[in-house]
């Protein structure tokens, strides 16, 4: 496997995570106002949303920390 190729993956990855994630907070941060300005509890759609932002950032985790792996350690692909 070229590791060219595989450093561009895991670069890619936290990016392809992150935008999402932006707009999962901008739904969060209405979705709160709306439940503070009713002052009632936040909805069900909270907790989806939560999950999605929570899988989306492991993944970019990951891929960062593979990513600072490849740079530190250079491993001889070929």
């Amino acid at each position: 496997m070229d590791p060219y190729f595989l450093a561009r993956w895991l670069n890619i990855l936290p990016f392809a995570c992150w935008a999402p994630v932006v707009h999962l907070q901008i739904r969060f941060r209405d979705l709160t106002g709306k439940a503070h300005a009713v002052g009632k509890l936040l909805p069900d759609e909270a907790r989806d949303l939560y999950r999605i932002w929570f899988t989306l950032g492991w993944l970019a985790f990951g891929a960062l920390t593979g990513s600072l792996c490849l740079m530190v350690t250079c491993p001889a692909f070929w």
